[in-house]
C-alpha cells in the first residue's frame, strides 16, 4: 500500500492532473453585455476535460444555476458562439438572460448566465398631429348581446418599419393604444388573438357567407394591431394609437378612430367596406414640432389600406397612387410626396385588384390636402446687435446712487432671394408701443437708471414703414429693488373677543407678493384680502393695514408680514428675494370660576364631587377651596393650564360635609390682578341608616365567650326609635326620651346588648330597627339580621365497649353525638368501611334533643361481625371549621384453629416448573402464626404483627390461606412439608394448633448442551489455534449412558468417550449426584484442517413414571486461514520481448477471487480461480498471465490480489506487487519535419516535438529563433510556459504553440530529448530542428501625435511613417501636398544607401517627421508608402495619407489687477489674439456689463490681435467697484466649434480698517443669563479677520477662509460680528475688538477698539436637599444646603439651628465645604446618626448674605420609633358651668407618628343635637416628635345647654400610605345664665356625676385589661411564629412560616391562658396574640401590637407591627 501511494504521488509530481480523470469545465463562459439599437452581441461558450462535446443555448426568464428547462432552449443554436440581435432583447429597456449547458455523454455543465440589456438613447422628439382612418370588422353576434371582433389595422401596423427615420432620429419608441385619453391604456394581447381567430373561423361571414377556411394570416396583421374581444356598449370611444418613448414617456399621436357599438340583434357581417386613409406632414415648424397641414416644400406620407382577400389567396390588394393630375406616382400602400405650391392638392389611392374593388364603393380614397405658403422665419437671419440675454436685472439696493449707463439693441438680416423685402431695425419698449412709432435699433439706459425703466424691450424687424412685423424678438429689463417690511406695533395685547390691527409698510421691486403667515395654522393670507378672520387692505401698495377679527387663542402668535421680490440672472436663473418683520399678538382674558358638584343635595353615604373651573390668559393661579373660612385640599392634582380644573371627591359623605363651599382663582394682566371666586351649598340628606355590629366580630363564637351587640339608627333628622330583636323577641325598645342605656350623637342613637358568657341558646339571628322624619316623611329602617351562631365541638359516646360473641352470634351497638352547632353527621365505620351513616341511612339515627342525636346498629354473626367499630360524629365550628370526634369499639369473634393442605399427598413435579403449596388456617379469635417445615428441617414463619417471614405469604381475617411459591423446581425440593396453625381464643392466654403435611418427588427428561471455547461465534477456529468442547447430560432421575464422537469434512465418523452405567464407566466423564447431570471435555491444543468437522453428544435417563428419555446435540467446526497472495515476474523486459506473470493464493475457506492489477488497475480477474488456474491443494491455487509483444505501456507495478472468506465469515485480501520497467534508449521527431510558411496573424505556429524512451525520457530542452531555451524536466510542472507544454510518459509529446503568429516567430526551432536505461546512469540524448517563416503583406501606417487632423497653432507635431510586413520591407517613401497642390518628397528609401533618420527593425521600416513649432505652412496632406516580398515571394505594396490643419484657440492676455483708493478713478485695459480671429469680447462682473463688443464694433481694435479699452466713468469710486471682473472672449477654432476663453482679475478699493465694540464701556453680566458683544469692523480690503479677545487672552474669531470660526459675521467691508455666551463665573475681564484688513502691497492694517471690563455677578442662592424629612431612631437625619454666589460667602457665614432647640449643638453634625463644585458654591451638610425622638421639628441652614441679609432654608424632621397613632386626650378649660359668649380653649392631645392633624366638634350632650365643627384653624404645638397638641377657640352660646367635645385625628404612615384614625370626647361645661336653664341644672349635675363615676369605671377597666396583656409570657423562642391551642387536652404550638410577621390570632381577655387559631376577617380582631422572636426588635414599649382601632371603627383590615417582648 506505501509504494502505490508513492508511485501515485510521483505521478502527481510528474503529470500533474494526468493522475486521475481530467476536470470537465468551462475554460471561456458567456458575459453580460450591452446591445445598441439596430445593432448585435456574441456570446461565448468553450469546455475542456471531455472529448465528443457539444453545446446547446438558452434565454432564460430569470437566472439559474441548475440545467435550464427544454422551455427556453434557442432551436439551432450548437455552436460555442450565439448572436443575439438587439430585436432579441426586445427593445424593452429590461435586461434578456442567456445561458449556455456544454453536454459530453452523460457529463453535463452549466454556465454562468449572462444579461444583455438594450442600450437606450438619452433623448427622443417627434411629433405627429396629423390624422388617419381605420378600418373596422364587425363580427355576427352569437346571443343577444352586444359581441364582436374588431381590428384596428392601420396605421399602428406601418411606423415601426416604414415611419421615417428622420423625424425620430432613429430614437426607440413603443406603439402604444389608449381609450378615450392619453391614460387609459389598452393593452394588447397577441396570443389570445390568434387563439379566438381560431375558434371563431366557422362563424365568420365574408359577404354573406360563412367561410371555414378563413385565414387569420391573410389578414396581413402586423404587430401593433389592436383587437378588441367580446365587444360590449363599455368598449365604445375613440382609440388612439401612439408611440410612447422609453425615456421621457412623450406620446405621439398616430391615428385615431372612433368605435360605435351597434344596437342589439342587429346583423353584421365581416366585409371591407371602404379604404382607409390618410397623411403625416414630414416636417416641423419653428417650435419643432410636427407640424398639422404642410407648407411648401414639405414632406407629407401617404397612406391607404383595406382588408380585401383575393381569388389566388392574396391578402393585400394593389394599390396606386396618382396625383391631381392623374399621373399614377407610386404603386405602395405608402408613399413620401413633397408639396410644391401652396394651394389644395388632391391625391388619389385606388384599389386595381378588381376582386377588392367590385366589393368597395367607392374603390378609390382621395386625400384633399391643403398647402399653405412657406414660413417667412426659415431664410431670416436675425441677432441682437448688443446680445442682451433673455432677461436681465440689476440690482439697486440704494436707489440714490447712480449707476454705470448700459443699452440693449438688435440687427438682423434678409437672406432670401426676394429683393423687394424693406426691413428696420426698431426697439420698442412695451407696454408703450403704438402703430407707427419708430426708435433706433438701440435703447440706451443712462447712469441715473431706476426701477421705473423696468419692463419688456421688443426688437422689431419690419418691410415698410408701417411696422408690419416679419419677425420679433423680446427681453425682459427689470431693475430690481431690495424688498423692505416693517411692522408697527412689534407687539400688542389683546382681549378675548376684539380686534387686532396692525400695519405692515413694504418696499422694493419687483413685488411679486406680500402675505401675511398666521400662527398655528399653515394657511396665509395674500395680499389684499378684504374677507375672513384676517383681513389685509392697502391703498397705496406700500402700506397694508392688517386687521384679526374676533381675538382668540388659537389666533395668539407671531404674524409675520413677508414681501417677496422676484428677478432673473443674466443666465436666466430665475431669482427671488424676500424679507419679513414679525408682531407678537397675545390674547389674554381675565380669569373667571365656575364652582359645580355633581349633585347639590347628596344622600348620605353617596358619593359627591366638587368641580372647580378657573380659566384665563395668562395662566390663571392653582385654585383653592374653602368651607367656613378653613382650606380644604383638592383630591388629586388639579390639572390644565389656562384652564385649570380641580376635584374634591367625598366618596361617602357624611353629615357633617354639609355647608358652603368657596372656590376662587386669579391672574394677572398688565400687572393687575383679577380675582374671581364661585360658591355652593352642599346639603346632606340623611334618612335613617341602621347598623347591626358585633363586638368581638364573626357570626360564629365560642360558647362560653363574651360578644356585645350594637344596635344604631344615624339619620338626618336624628332618628327618634330603635329596636333590638332576638328573632321575633324584643330585647330593647327606645322610642325618645332619656334611657341610660341609650348612646345618642349628633345624628345617631344606638343601644349596645352585652352577653358575658355565651350558651348555646344564645344562637339565634338579631335585628335592629329604626326610625327618623325626614321633610314630613317618616322614614323606616332596618339593618341586616345579624346571625349569631354559638358552637362547641362535637362529643361522641359509644356502647357496649368492647364484645367476645361466638361465631353464630350478633351485637348491638350504641353511639351517641352531642355538640352546639348540632352534629350533622355520624357515621359508623367497621375498618374503612362505612357501616351505618346519618344522614344517609334513615332510622340509622334519632334526635333526642335539639343538639343531640343516638344511632343504634345490630351486627350479623359470623367472622365477619368481629373487628373494630368507630363511631365519628361532626359537627361545624368557628370559621366553617367541621369539627370531628371519633369513639370505637372492638367485637372479638371466639372460634379454635384448624388446618388444611394443598396438595394433600405426595406429588411428583417436573423440573423447571412451578408449584405452589396452600396452608388453610381457621380460627377466632384471627390465627396470629403459622409455620411450614421444609424437607431440609428450615422454618419459616408468617407472624400477624407483620415481623415474620416473608417467603409465606398469608392473606385473610379468620380464615388464612398462606402459600408458600416455589417458581422453579429443583432437585434439591424433593421431600415432606409439614403446615402449623396457630391462635388464641378471646378470654384465653394459651395458643391453640393444628398441623398438615404432603411430599414432592422432582422429575425430568434428559437433555443434552455442547459447550464450546475459543470457538468463534460462526463455529470456526484458526488454524494452529487451540479450542475445546465439552458435552452436559442433564436429567432428574441422573443419566445413565453418554457417547461423543467426531466426523471430520473428508471421512467417517469415530467415537471419542463413551459412558454407559454400570458396564462402561470410563474416568473422563463426571457425574455429579446433587445437580444430577454426567459431563465430557474435549480438547486440541493446536488446530489444523483435520480438526474440522461435525462433534455429536447422546445421553439418556429415565424420567417421570420412570420413563427412558434420550436426547442428543452436535457442533460444526470450520477451520479457517487468511489468504496469501504471492507474484512472481522479471525486472527488466526489452521492449518487444515476451513477459511472463504468475500470482499464487492459498487459505481456507478456499481463495474464491484472484485478480491483476497494472498501476492501480485491473487488468485480469480469474473469475472462477478453482476452474481458471491450476490448484496443488484444495487451498492452494496458481494463476499465470502473459504479454506477446512488450511496449511502454506493459511497464510499471504489478499487483496480485486474492481474497476468501476466514474467521466469522469476514473477508479477507491479500496482495503481493512487482515492479517491471522496459528497456529503450531515447527518440526524437520534430513535426513539421521541414521548412514551412505561416501567415501573419492568421496561420497558428504548432510545433510538436515527440520524445520516445524507456526509463521514460526525464528532460526536454526546446529552443526558439530568439534565443530562448524551454527546458522540461521530470521534476518540474509539466507546463513549462504558456506556449510549450509537454505531456506523456514513455512517449512524450511537447506542444510549442502561438495562436497568432507575428514576425518574431521566424527562425530555427530546436529539440533535444534525453532519457536513461534501466540499471545505467548514462544520459542518451537525441535531438530535431526545423525553420518557420512568418509571411504578411506589407502595411503602411501614418500616425500623429495629434488625436486629430487639427493642430494647434505653435504646437509640436510628430508624423511617424511606418511599412512592415513579412518578409521585410525594402521600400518606403514619405511625400506632403501643400493647401496650393505642390507635391515634395520628404524621404524616400528604396534598398541602398539607407538614410540615417530611417530606423530598421525587424520587419519594419520607420521614418519620423519633426514639426516643433507647428505653423499655418504646415497644413496639407502627408502621405506614407511602403513594399515588400510576401507569400511565395510575391511583392506587396501599401500607402496611408493623412491631412493637418492648423487651428488656434482665443487668448487673452494676463490682465493686471487694479488698485484705486476710495473716492478715485480708472481705466480698463484688455489685449487677446487668436487663431481664427475673435468675434466676441466681453467685459462684467458680478453685478453689472461693462462691454459687450462684437465684429466691427468699436470697443476693440486689430485682426488676430485686439486691444480694448473702458473708462470708468464714475469719479466717486466706492466699495460698490470692490470686485472680480471676467474678460470673455471667443473665436472658432479647434473641432470647428466657438471656443471661448476668459480671463478675471480684480478691483480693489482700499481703505484702512477701524474698529468699535458694544458695549462700549465696563459693566456687569449675570450669571446664566445671555449676554451678546458686538465688534463693527470697517475696512477695504473688506476686513477679513475679527477678533473678539475675552478674558484670560482667549479669543473669538471670524476669519475670510472659515477656519475656526466662532463669531457671527454679516456684511463685506463693514462687518458687524456678534458672540452670543452664557456668563460663567470665569467670564471676567477685559473685551475687546480687533479688525484686520489689507491695502496695496499686501500691507496688513490693524485696529483695536477700546478696552471695556465685564464683571459676572450672582447674587447669593440657598438650596436644601430635602424640604421635609422622616426619620426613625436607628436611622440618619441627612441634610445637605447648597449656598451659591459671586462674590461667594464665607463658610463661618454658614451655621445649622434647631428652631425649637436652640441650645442643641450641632456643629459637630455639620461639614461645610467649599469648592466640591466649583469655587463659588458652598455645600454644608447636616448628618445626625441615630437621632433621638425629641429632635424632631425644624433644622435650619442659616447663610448671612450681603447686604447683611440673613437667608434660611428649613427641613421639618419628623423622628420617631415607629408609626401609630394613639387615641387623643380631649381637654378644656371651661370648668364644669360657664356663662355664654365665654372664649373657651380645648385642647386636642395627640400622638402619633407620623405627625396627624386634629379636628374638633362639639354638639349639644343634653339634646343630642348634630356635631359642628370648629371652624377656625387650631393653635398647633409641637410638643414633640410625637406629640402635636391642638388648641380649638370656641365661644359659648345658650343654644348648648352643656357641650360635648369631639376630637378626630388621622396621619398617613409613610411605609404603606395607610390613614389611621382615632377620635376621643369630653364632657363639656353646663352653659348657665341663659332663660330656663337652672331648671335643668340639677338634673346635669346628676348626669355628670353619673358619667364621672362612668369614667372612673372605664379607665379601671382600660388598667385591668392592660395588665392582662401584659401578663402574657412569649410561648417560643423560635424564629417562626407561634399560636396557642386552645384545647386544654392537647397542648400543641400550631407553627407556620417564619415568613409570617403577624397572625390573626385573638387573645381570650378573660383568662389571659389561652388563645385559639381563628382564620375569620382579621380587621375584626380585637388583639393580636403574636409572639415575636426576639431578634426582631424596636423600641415600643408594647408586648403587642393594638389594633382597636381597626375593631372600633372597622376603618381598614389591620397592619401589625413587630414588636420587642419587654
Amino acid at each position: 500500500m506505501k509504494l502505490i501511494l508513492l508511485l501515485f504521488l510521483l505521478c502527481l509530481l510528474i503529470n500533474n492532473s494526468k493522475c486521475g480523470p481530467e476536470i470537465f469545465k468551462f475554460t471561456s463562459e458567456p458575459v453580460s453585455q450591452t446591445v445598441n439599437p439596430g445593432g448585435s452581441v456574441t456570446l461565448s461558450c468553450i469546455a475542456t476535460g471531455r472529448s465528443g462535446i457539444t453545446y446547446s443555448w438558452y434565454k432564460l426568464d430569470t437566472g439559474f444555476s441548475t440545467p435550464p428547462s427544454n422551455t427556453d432552449l434557442i432551436s439551432g443554436e450548437t455552436g460555442t458562439t450565439y448572436v443575439v440581435q438587439a430585436a432579441d432583447v426586445d427593445e424593452s429597456g429590461e435586461e434578456k438572460l442567456f445561458q449556455c449547458k456544454a453536454t459530453a455523454g452523460s457529463d453535463v455543465i452549466i454556465s454562468n448566465v449572462a444579461t444583455v440589456l438594450y442600450k437606450l438613447p438619452d433623448s427622443i422628439e417627434y411629433d405627429n398631429t396629423g390624422k388617419s382612418y381605420i378600418d373596422t370588422l364587425i363580427k355576427t353576434p352569437s346571443d343577444d348581446t352586444d359581441k364582436g371582433v374588431f381590428l384596428f389595422s392601420l396605421p399602428c401596423n406601418t411606423y415601426e418599419n416604414d415611419f421615417d427615420t428622420s423625424i425620430t432620429n432613429g430614437e426607440p419608441y413603443d406603439v402604444q393604444w389608449f381609450k378615450d385619453d392619453e391614460t387609459d391604456r389598452v393593452e394588447v394581447s397577441y396570443s389570445n388573438m390568434w387563439t379566438y381567430y381560431t375558434e371563431l373561423k366557422s362563424t365568420i361571414q365574408y359577404d354573406g357567407v360563412v367561410d371555414v377556411s378563413y385565414d387569420v394570416s391573410r389578414l396581413n396583421i402586423k404587430k401593433y394591431d389592436l383587437f378588441i374581444f367580446n365587444v360590449q356598449k363599455s368598449d365604445a370611444g375613440t382609440y388612439s394609437c401612439r408611440a410612447v418613448s422609453r425615456k421621457n414617456k412623450q406620446k405621439v399621436l398616430l391615428g385615431s378612430t372612433v368605435l360605435t357599438v351597434p344596437a342589439e340583434n342587429n346583423q353584421y357581417t365581416i366585409r371591407p367596406k371602404t379604404i382607409a386613409g390618410g397623411y403625416m406632414v414630414l416636417a416641423v415648424d419653428s417650435a419643432g414640432k410636427i407640424r398639422s397641414a404642410p407648407k411648401e416644400d414639405d414632406k407629407v406620407l401617404l397612406m391607404c389600406g383595406v382588408a380585401c382577400r383575393t381569388s389566388s389567396g392574396s391578402w393585400d390588394p394593389q394599390y396606386q397612387w396618382t396625383d391631381s393630375t392623374g399621373a399614377v406616382i407610386a404603386n405602395t400602400r405608402e408613399h413620401i410626396v413633397t408639396v410644391s405650391s401652396e394651394g389644395t392638392l388632391s391625391y388619389t389611392c385606388e384599389i386595381l385588384n378588381s376582386e377588392c374593388a367590385s366589393k368597395l364603393s367607392p374603390a378609390k380614397k382621395i386625400l384633399n390636402i391643403q398647402v399653405g405658403a412657406a414660413d417667412f422665419d426659415p431664410t431670416l437671419q436675425f441677432t441682437f446687435s448688443k446680445s442682451p440675454p433673455e432677461y436681465m436685472w440689476y440690482d439697486t439696493s440704494d436707489n440714490s446712487k447712480s449707476h454705470d449707463p448700459f443699452e440693449i439693441g438688435c440687427e438682423g438680416s434678409y437672406t432670401s432671394g426676394n429683393t423687394d423685402v424693406v426691413f428696420q431695425n426698431s426697439v420698442y419698449r412695451m407696454p408703450d408701443l403704438v402703430a407707427g412709432s419708430n426708435v433706433s435699433g438701440v435703447y440706451n439706459f443712462d447712469s441715473s437708471f431706476t426701477s421705473d425703466k423696468s419692463g419688456v424691450y421688443q426688437c422689431v424687424m419690419s418691410n415698410d414703414p408701417n411696422k408690419v412685423v416679419l419677425y420679433q424678438q423680446t427681453t425682459n429689463v427689470i431693475i430690481a429693488e431690495n424688498p423692505t417690511s416693517t411692522i408697527t406695533p412689534t407687539a400688542m395685547n389683546v382681549l378675548d373677543g376684539e380686534t387686532a390691527t396692525f400695519t405692515c409698510t413694504v418696499g422694493g421691486y419687483p413685488i411679486e407678493s406680500v402675505s401675511i403667515s398666521i400662527p398655528n395654522s399653515a394657511s396665509v393670507v395674500t395680499c389684499p384680502q378684504t374677507s375672513g378672520d384676517v383681513t389685509c387692505s392697502t391703498t397705496d401698495s406700500t402700506n397694508y393695514e392688517v386687521e384679526v377679527k374676533g381675538m382668540v387663542l388659537s389666533k395668539s402668535g407671531q404674524y409675520t408680514c413677508t414681501v417677496q421680490t422676484k428677478w432673473y440672472k443674466t443666465d436666466g436663473t430665475e431669482m427671488r428675494k424676500q424679507v419679513s418683520a414679525s408682531i407678537t399678538v397675545t390674547y389674554v382674558k381675565a380669569s373667571t370660576t365656575v364652582l359645580t358638584a355633581s349633585s347639590t343635595t347628596v344622600k348620605l353615604g353617596e358619593t359627591v364631587t366638587l368641580t372647580c373651573v378657573v380659566e384665563g390668559y395668562p395662566e390663571p393661579t392653582t385654585p383653592t377651596l374653602t368651607k367656613s373660612g378653613s382650606q380644604i385640599d383638592w383630591s388629586s392634582a388639579c390639572t390644565g393650564t389656562n384652564r385649570k380644573e380641580c376635584l374634591k371627591v367625598f366618596s361617602s359623605t357624611t353629615l357633617s360635609d354639609s355647608g358652603e363651599y368657596v372656590c376662587a382663582g386669579s391672574n394677572t394682566i398688565d400687572n393687575t390682578e383679577n380675582k374671581s371666586e364661585d360658591k355652593l351649598d352642599l346639603t346632606i340628606e340623611g334618612d335613617v341608616a341602621v347598623s347591626l355590629t358585633q363586638t368581638p366580630a364573626g357570626s360564629e363564637q365560642n360558647k362560653g365567650s363574651s360578644v356585645t351587640l350594637t344596635c344604631k339608627a344615624e339619620g338626618n333628622p336624628l332618628p327618634t326609635k330603635l329596636t333590638f330583636k332576638k328573632g321575633d323577641q324584643v330585647l330593647k325598645s327606645y322610642s325618645g326620651g332619656d334611657d341610660s342605656s341609650i348612646t345618642k350623637g349628633t345624628y345617631h342613637i344606638q343601644y349596645e346588648h352585652p352577653i358575658s358568657s355565651l350558651v348555646l341558646a344564645d344562637t339565634a339571628t338579631y335585628k335592629c330597627e329604626g326610625q327618623n322624619t325626614v321633610n314630613g316623611d317618616v322614614k323606616d329602617g332596618s339593618a341586616p339580621p345579624l346571625d349569631l351562631v354559638v358552637i362547641s365541638a362535637v362529643e361522641v359516646t359509644l356502647t357496649p365497649t368492647h364484645a367476645t360473641p361466638a361465631k353464630d352470634e350478633s351485637t348491638t351497638i350504641t353511639c351517641t353525638a352531642t355538640g352546639g352547632r348540632k352534629p350533622h353527621i355520624v357515621e359508623l365505620k367497621k375498618g374503612s368501611t362505612i357501616v351505618k351513616s346519618h344522614p344517609t341511612d334513615s332510622g340509622f339515627c334519632t334526635e333526642t334533643d335539639s343538639f343531640t342525636l343516638e344511632c343504634t346498629y345490630v351486627t350479623s354473626a359470623g367472622y365477619a361481625s368481629g373487628g373494630k367499630y368507630d363511631c365519628i360524629g361532626k359537627n361545624t365550628v368557628a370559621n366553617s371549621q367541621v369539627a370531628t370526634v371519633t369513639e370505637s369499639i372492638n367485637i372479638t369473634v371466639s372460634e379454635p384453629v384448624k388446618v388444611t393442605l394443598t396438595p394433600a399427598s405426595s406429588k411428583e413435579v417436573t423440573v423447571g416448573t412451578g408449584i405452589t403449596i396452600t396452608c388453610t388456617v381457621e380460627g377466632g379469635k384471627k390465627p396470629h402464626k403459622v409455620t411450614l417445615t421444609k424437607p431440609d428441617t428450615s422454618v419459616i414463619t408468617w407472624l400477624s404483627d407483620g415481623t415474620g417471614s416473608t417467603e409465606l405469604s398469608c392473606s385473610g381475617d379468620h380464615v388464612k390461606t398462606c402459600l408458600y411459591e416455589i417458581t422453579t423446581v429443583a432437585y434439591s425440593d424433593e421431600g415432606n412439608y409439614q403446615c402449623d396453625g396457630y391462635n388464641i381464643l378471646p378470654g384465653q392466654t394459651s395458643e391453640q394448633k393444628d398441623t398438615a403435611q404432603v411430599s414432592l418427588v422432582p422429575v425430568k427428561d434428559v437433555s443434552v448442551t455442547i459447550t464450546k471455547g475459543q470457538v468463534s461465534s460462526f463455529n470456526e477456529v484458526s488454524h494452529g489455534d487451540p479450542f475445546t468442547l465439552g458435552c452436559q447430560a442433564d436429567g432428574g432421575r441422573i443419566p445413565f449412558y453418554l457417547k461423543f464422537e467426531h466426523t471430520p469434512p473428508s471421512g467417517q465418523a469415530s467415537e471419542i468417550v463413551l459412558y454407559n452405567k454400570p458396564s462402561t464407566t470410563p474416568a473422563e466423564v463426571t457425574v455429579s449426584e446433587s445437580e444430577n447431570t454426567l459431563t465430557y471435555d474435549y480438547s486440541v491444543s493446536s488446530a489444523d484442517y483435520n480438526h474440522g468437522g461435525t462433534y455429536n453428544c447422546l445421553s439418556k435417563n429415565r424420567a417421570a413414571s420412570n420413563a427412558e428419555k434420550s436426547d442428543s446435540g452436535s457442533q460444526e467446526i470450520t477451520i479457517v486461514k487468511n489468504v496469501t497472495s504471492v507474484i512472481t515476474s522479471p525486472d527488466i523486459v526489452d521492449k518487444g520481448s515476451q513477459l511472463r506473470i504468475t500470482c499464487s493464493a492459498d487459505g481456507n475457506r478456499p481463495p474464491h477471487y484472484v485478480a491483476l492489477e497494472k498501476d492501480g488497475v485491473m487488468i485480469k480477474n480469474w473469475t472462477d480461480p478453482a476452474t481458471n488456474c491450476s490448484s496443488s491443494t484444495l487451498y492452494n491455487i496458481t494463476c499465470g498471465y502473459d504479454v506477446a509483444d512488450v511496449g511502454y505501456s506493459d511497464g510499471g507495478t504489478y499487483g496480485c490480489i486474492s481474497k476468501n472468506k476466514a474467521l466469522e465469515q469476514k473477508l479477507v485480501s491479500s496482495k503481493d506487487t512487482k515492479t517491471v520497467e522496459i528497456s529503450q534508449s531515447v527518440l526524437t521527431s520534430f513535426s513539421p519535419s521541414s521548412t514551412t510558411e505561416l501567415l501573419w496573424g492568421s496561420d497558428s505556429l504548432n510545433l510538436l516535438c515527440s520524445v520516445e524512451g524507456g526509463l521514460p525520457p526525464h528532460e526536454v530542452n526546446f529552443e526558439i529563433p530568439n534565443g530562448t531555451t524551454y527546458s522540461w524536466t521530470r521534476q518540474s510542472s509539466r507546463t513549462v510556459s504558456n506556449s510549450f507544454t509537454c505531456n506523456g510518459d514513455h512517449e512524450l509529446r511537447c506542444a510549442h504553440q502561438v495562436i497568432s503568429t507575428t514576425f518574431d516567430n521566424t527562425g530555427l526551432y530546436k529539440c533535444t530529448g534525453y532519457n536513461k536505461l534501466p540499471n545505467s546512469s548514462m544520459d542518451r540524448n537525441m535531438e530535431k530542428t526545423v525553420e518557420i517563416v512568418v509571411v504578411k503583406d506589407v502595411e503602411a501606417s501614418l500616425t500623429s501625435t495629434s488625436d486629430t487632423d487639427e493642430v494647434s497653432f505653435g504646437a509640436a507635431l510628430n508624423l511617424t511613417c511606418n511599412v512592415k510586413g513579412g518578409r521585410a520591407p525594402f521600400y518606403i517613401r514619405v511625400q506632403f501636398t501643400d493647401q496650393d497642390g505642390g507635391v515634395s518628397n520628404l524621404i524616400e528609401y528604396n534598398g541602398s544607401n539607407m538614410p540615417d533618420n530611417i530606423r530598421e527593425e525587424k520587419n519594419s521600416l520607420e521614418y519620423v517627421h519633426v514639426i516643433n513649432g507647428v505653423g499655418y505652412n504646415d497644413g496639407g496632406v502627408y502621405n506614407c508608402s511602403g513594399k515588400n516580398r510576401a507569400y511565395e515571394n510575391e511583392e506587396k505594396t501599401d500607402e496611408m495619407s493623412k491631412e493637418v490643419v492648423v487651428v488656434k484657440n482665443v487668448e487673452i492676455d494676463p490682465v493686471e489687477d487694479i488698485e484705486a483708493d476710495h473716492g478715485t478713478s480708472f481705466t480698463f485695459t484688455i489685449t487677446l489674439n487668436g487663431g481664427r480671429s475673435p468675434h466676441l469680447v466681453k467685459l462684467e462682473n458680478t453685478g453689472s456689463q461693462i462691454f459687450n463688443w462684437q465684429k466691427d464694433s468699436d470697443v476693440c481694435t486689430g485682426t488676430n490681435v485686439l486691444t480694448c479699452t473702458k473708462v470708468v466713468g464714475n469719479s466717486d469710486v466706492n466699495f460698490g467697484y470692490d470686485s472680480v471682473y471676467t474678460v470673455t472672449a471667443q473665436n472658432t477654432a479647434k473641432d470647428k466649434t466657438d471656443h471661448t476663453a476668459t480671463k478675471s482679475f480684480k478691483v480693489t478699493v482700499y481703505k484702512d480698517v477701524s474698529a468699535a465694540i458694544n458695549p462700549s464701556s465696563d459693566s456687569t453680566m449675570t450669571y446664566h443669563v445671555d449676554t451678546t458683544i458686538t465688534c463693527n469692523v470697517i475696512g477695504g480690503l473688506p476686513p477679513h479677520k475679527v477678533d473678539l479677545i475675552l478674558p484670560n487672552q482667549v479669543t473669538k474669531t471670524w476669519s475670510k477662509d472659515g477656519t475656526g470660526n466662532s463669531l457671527t459675521c454679516t456684511g463685506t467691508h463693514e462687518k458687524t460680528c456678534t458672540y452670543t455666551f452664557t456668563p460663567e463665573y470665569n467670564s471676567d475681564g477685559n473685551y475687546k475688538c480687533v479688525g484686520y484688513n489689507k491695502v496695496r502691497s499686501e500691507e496688513e492694517k490693524q485696529q483695536e477698539s477700546t478696552v471695556v471690563q465685564l464683571t459676572t455677578v450672582r447674587s447669593t442662592e440657598v438650596t436644601i436637599s430635602n424640604k421635609t424629612l422622616s426619620v426613625l431612631t436607628n436611622g440618619t437625619v441627612d441634610v445637605n444646603c447648597t449656598i451659591v454666589g459671586k462674590p461667594l460667602v464665607d463658610i463661618a457665614a454658614v451655621s445649622w439651628s434647631h428652631a425649637t432647640l436652640p441650645d442643641l449643638d450641632l456643629s459637630g453634625n455639620v461639614s461645610t465645604v467649599k469648592g466640591s463644585q466649583d469655587d463659588y458654591t458652598l455645600v454644608s451638610t447636616l448628618s445626625i446618626v441615630n437621632p433621638l425622638t425629641e429632635y424632631s421639628g425644624s433644622f435650619n441652614c442659616n447663610v448671612l448674605a450681603e447686604n447683611n441679609q440673613v437667608i434660611t432654608k428649613s427641613v421639618v424632621v419628623s423622628i420617631n420609633n415607629r408609626e401609630f397613632l394613639d387615641a387623643p386626650t380631649v381637654t378644656h378649660n371651661g370648668g364644669e358651668a360657664v356663662e355664654q359668649d365665654t372664649k373657651m380653649s380645648i385642647t386636642c392631645f395627640v400622638k402619633g407618628f407620623p405627625r396627624p392633624s386634629a379636628t374638633l366638634f362639639y354638639r349639644n350632650l343634653v339634646d343630642g343635637d348634630e356635631s359642628r365643627k370648629i371652624p377656625d384653624a387650631p393653635s398647633i404645638d409641637k410638643i414633640s416628635p410625637t406629640a402635636t397638641e391642638f388648641v380649638f377657640q370656641l365661644s359659648t352660646s345658650c343654644d348648648y345647654t352643656q357641650y360635648k367635645f369631639i376630637c378626630e385625628t388621622n396621619s398617613t404612615k409613610y411605609t404603606d400610605s395607610r390613614v389611621l384614625k382615632e377620635s376621643n370626647s369630653v364632657q363639656g361645661p353646663i352653659v348657665i345664665g341663659c332663660e330656663n336653664a337652672a331648671e335643668s341644672n340639677t338634673g346635669v349635675m346628676i348626669a355628670s356625676g353619673i358619667a364621672a363615676v362612668l369614667f372612673v369605671i372605664i379607665i379601671l377597666g382600660g388598667i385591668y385589661i392592660l395588665h392582662l396583656r401584659r401578663r402574657q409570657s412569649p410561648k417560643s423562642a423560635t424564629g417562626h411564629v407561634v399560636y396557642v391551642n386552645t384545647n386544654p387536652e392537647n397542648l400543641v404550638e400550631v407553627e407556620q412560616t417564619s415568613e409570617h410577621k403577624y397572625d390573626d390570632v385573638v387573645l381570650h381577655v378573660s383568662t389571659g391562658e389561652a388563645a385559639y387559631v381563628n382564620t375569620a376577617t382579621p380587621a375584626l380582631h380585637l388583639y393580636n396574640d403574636v409572639v415575636i422572636p426576639t431578634q426582631t426588635t424596636d423600641d415600643t414599649p408594647y408586648a403587642y401590637a393594638r389594633s382597636e382601632d381597626v375593631v372600633r371603627h372597622n376603618i381598614r383590615p389591620p397592619v401589625y407591627n413587630n414588636h420587642e417582648l419587654r
